[in-house]
């Protein structure tokens, strides 16, 4: 037994996945009045609403969530999902609700047309818009949505229209409560929360202060005060209907659990009764809610229409209303915006003025530029960095980046006066090296002129004696050959050596 569900009449319904079926109990006896078995496959959850139509999912051809109206024999399709409906929920607003648990996603549509209206969570995660293994789903009087979300050991709760969640319970709630793997939640008519716990094995109740446990306070057991779940993903406790004198869950091993205390009082901190919401008949059928105050209609309980747009009542149209939109606005929603001018449209501040109904012209700020003003204006543009330096274009301004230090200045223009010493020392050397190279060539010059063109030589005498001088170094006295001559003798003494010279 997976899906439990008990109706104000005390109806128990239960799905049986092993039998692929749902079975149905009465308050006259303990044997099941109706057995829903035709085209079934996996029922895994179900949901009945006040007229006793029943929605249950079911794997027999697809997945898919399947209605049975009151003395149908077989089931139709109403909604195709992509994966495993872990919990199912019809709001007041006849929305159908699915916790896909594989997906980490929660999907709703309305019954009146085939389209996915809304997607809870965005994947696998933590944070606000993210679940982790969602199971048990509840959706409250103001449409707000409350999510088991088991593995991230928290109760989530989607206000109306909004794809952020609060957490209410367990990790990251204000009120610090732990849970442990989280399967189902439910509210009563006081808005107080009852929440399994699964791996904690108990039923925890919110209080005005907090939070106390309800049953399966004493641990883990087989009592009659007790709740049995081992320490296995698949296996869970739900909590489907709280009445006031009995709460229904679904054990570990298949079998409904009724924990009867008449009137139902548990004292732990506290004492408290419980009852179950029962919906009041309002006088006129077009207002809904405890206390008749909400609107049934279309318009003020879905609120459609965007961007300024009239909603108006229309039961001749499949959504039951019609937007009437502003002028530049279209789509069913009035979603569409075609105004030339858009709130984006200029940037940086800029001022949108229409042309006609489709073209624009943008007044930007000073310091922009551009059909969008989204081009920085380039005051480099018309700026020359002296020495060098780079212009660098800043907004409403610029600046010149000098390449050293010895450069500064709005244009780089100034230099430091160690380099304008540098540059007098090596221009006075530089000149005069120039002068000593053009008084030589100079003095060259004048000596080819007086030869060439006079017939003065001034160094002519200084050249012939200078070419005398070298011709005396070239005369070479006569050669002196020395010859020794030696006189053998049997002593040899200084007085015996005759030398001769010749």
């Amino acid at each position: 037994m997976i899906g439990i569900f008990v109706d104000s009449n005390n109806t128990v319904y239960a799905t049986d996945d092993q039998r692929n079926r749902v079975l149905v109990w009465s308050t006259s006896g303990a044997n099941p009045v109706r057995n829903l078995s035709s085209n079934l496959k996996n029922p895994m959850s179900l949901f009945v609403t006040m007229n006793g139509d029943i929605y249950v999912y079911n794997e027999q051809s697809y997945k898919e969530v399947d209605k049975w109206i009151w003395n149908a024999t077989i089931g139709i399709k109403v909604m195709s999902v992509s994966d495993i409906c872990y919990g199912l929920f019809i709001d007041l607003n006849n929305t159908l609700y699915c916790s896909i648990q594989n997906l980490n996603t929660v999907i709703s549509q309305l019954l009146d047309n085939n389209g996915t209206s809304a997607t809870y969570g965005t994947g696998w995660g933590g944070s606000a818009n993210e679940l982790n293994k969602p199971q048990g789903i509840f959706v409250d009087f103001n449409f707000d949505l409350y999510v088991a979300d088991s593995r991230n050991n928290r109760i989530q709760r989607f206000s109306s229209r909004s794809f952020n969640a609060t957490t209410v319970a367990g990790d990251g709630a204000a009120i610090n409560f732990s849970l442990n793997t989280p399967t189902d939640v439910v509210l009563d008519a006081d808005g107080y929360l009852f929440i399994v716990d699964s791996y904690n094995n108990r039923i925890v109740r919110s209080e005005p202060n907090g939070f106390r446990c309800l049953v399966g306070c004493s641990g883990q057991g087989t009592g009659s005060d007790q709740l049995d779940s081992p320490q296995n993903s698949t296996i869970s406790s739900v909590i489907t209907m709280i009445s006031s004198s009995q709460i229904y869950a679904t054990t570990p091993i298949h079998t409904t659990q009724i924990i009867t205390n008449s009137p139902l009082t548990i004292s732990v901190t506290s004492t408290s009764s419980l009852s179950i919401f029962v919906p009041s008949t309002c006088t006129y059928p077009s207002y809904i809610g405890s206390t008749c105050n909400i609107s049934s209609a279309s318009c003020a309980m879905l609120d459609p229409c965007q961007n300024g747009a009239n909603c108006t009542n229309n039961n001749n149209v499949p959504s039951g209303y019609s937007c009437i939109c502003l002028n530049g606005f279209n789509g069913t929603y009035c979603e569409v915006d075609t105004r030339p001018c858009k709130p984006n449209t200029c940037w940086y501040n800029g001022s949108c003025s229409n042309r006609s109904n489709s073209n624009f012209i943008c007044e930007c700020q000073d310091g922009w530029e551009g059909i969008h003003c989204e081009t920085m204006m380039n005051y480099c543009e018309n700026i020359t960095c002296e020495n060098g330096g780079i212009c660098q274009g800043l907004f409403q301004d610029y600046n010149c980046e000098c390449l050293s230090e010895s450069y500064s200045g709005r244009h780089c223009e100034i230099t430091t006066r160690t380099l304008v010493a540098r540059k007098v020392i090596s221009k006075s050397i530089g000149y005069i090296c120039m002068l000593l190279i053009i008084s030589f060539v100079s003095f060259i010059i004048i000596l080819d002129i007086l030869k060439y063109g006079f017939h003065i030589d001034p160094a002519r005498t200084e050249r012939k004696r200078i070419r005398q001088k070298k011709v005396k170094k070239k005369k070479r006295k006569p050669a002196v050959t020395i010859r020794f001559q030696y006189t053998e003798a049997a002593v040899l003494s200084h007085s015996n050596v005759a030398e001769t010279i010749v």
